[in-house]
């Protein structure tokens, strides 16, 4: 639990160092944003700009007005979600190789953040990560079969083997039970196919199937620092999504704010559509920086308990802001031979 909450203060500190990759995420995902949502805008424009359902289900949660919108116009709509769903899988394909890039990065301390650096870890990790991905794919289909299997198997022996006499609540409570088994395992495979990740770019791994289970094998060997990490990493996100729901809620995007007035001579009137937009970026950005922050905490666990545990690091024995991920200065695992391989290629 100390090194979990280690981690996170570092992983501040990491992010902040590696500020660049915050903006080359951010940019990428952009880009992927306006190609999954440009066919959807058009399609709603071409039919004559109907918002009003959109509005309701954003605004109000509700569902029937998106129904009535959708059902309406099923056939081109339907067309361009298809379209959107295919970059959105392309998307994440993308962003399961970029991870690549950014965990270089953040384990060689010396590396400069440029485009160049970046791209380059990006190609030296992603067919490798392609492949990693097929066996957490293969992972999640057999946690989806069994919670299937499980359903059907509280349903059956609360219905048919019973005869329906178990009681609603105790069905219940077994459903409740069993979903949260579930999403714990769930959790340890997300946060095992992080760490085999990791696993992969330190060590310069070429067996996808051995460093996948070598990262179950480190998440289950030390379950008080990776979990913890990963739910403390969570935090952020919700405090990002909050302050942008509550901002949210106070923009109206048909009218015009007055900014600055009486703060400068002039009145800057600008419209509600653009401060949307202006704060739905800004709340990219930083969910983008929380996102290197969770995969700088991984790195410096991963470097604590497993590359420094026969070649110990000074640095890491000295308080925080000392830390090899703020100082530039000589990375130890670089001087003794042991870096990740992307410095040398």
């Amino acid at each position: 639990m100390t090194l979990a909450l280690r981690a996170f203060l570092i992983a501040i500190f990491a992010t902040l160092k590696r500020w660049k990759v915050v903006v080359f995420l951010y940019f990428i995902n952009l880009l992927f944003g306006i190609l999954i949502a440009w066919p959807l805008l058009a399609e709603v424009a071409r039919q004559g700009g109907h918002f009003g359902a959109m509005e309701g289900l954003v605004r109000a949660f509700d569902p029937e007005l998106y129904l009535d919108f959708a059902n309406g116009r099923e056939g081109g709509l339907g067309q361009s979600a298809a379209l959107a769903s295919l970059v959105g899988i392309f998307y994440f394909l993308v962003f399961n190789a970029v991870s690549g890039g950014v965990i270089a990065l953040l384990l060689n301390a010396n590396q400069p953040t440029t485009l160049k650096t970046f791209f380059r870890s990006i190609g030296d990790n992603c067919f490798r990560f392609f492949r990693l991905l097929f066996y957490y794919v293969v992972i999640l289909a057999v946690v989806a079969l069994i919670n299937v299997l499980l359903n059907d198997m509280i349903c059956w022996f609360f219905g048919s083997f019973l005869g329906g006499g178990g009681g609603t609540v105790t069905l219940g409570w077994s459903l409740l039970v069993k979903n949260i088994v579930m999403l714990l395992i769930l959790l340890y495979a997300l946060v095992s196919f992080n760490y085999a990740k990791t696993s992969v770019v330190a060590e310069d791994g070429h067996s996808m199937f051995f460093h996948f289970f070598k990262g179950m094998g480190f998440t289950a060997s030390h379950p008080l620092s990776t979990i913890p990490f990963f739910l403390f990493s969570l935090i952020p996100f919700v405090a990002v999504g909050y302050l942008y729901w509550m901002t949210s809620r106070t923009i109206d995007p048909y009218g015009s704010y007055a900014l600055l007035e009486g703060v400068v001579p002039w009145k800057w009137v600008v419209s509600g559509s653009v401060i949307y937009v202006i704060v739905a970026q800004l709340t990219q950005f930083f969910l983008q920086g929380c996102l290197v922050m969770r995969y700088a905490g991984q790195v410096y666990i991963f470097k604590r308990l497993m590359i420094f545990t026969a070649h110990p690091d000074p640095d890491l024995e000295k308080s925080i802001p000392e830390s090899y991920f703020v100082v530039d200065r000589p990375d130890p695992l670089v001087e003794n031979g042991l870096g990740n391989s992307v410095e040398g290629k």
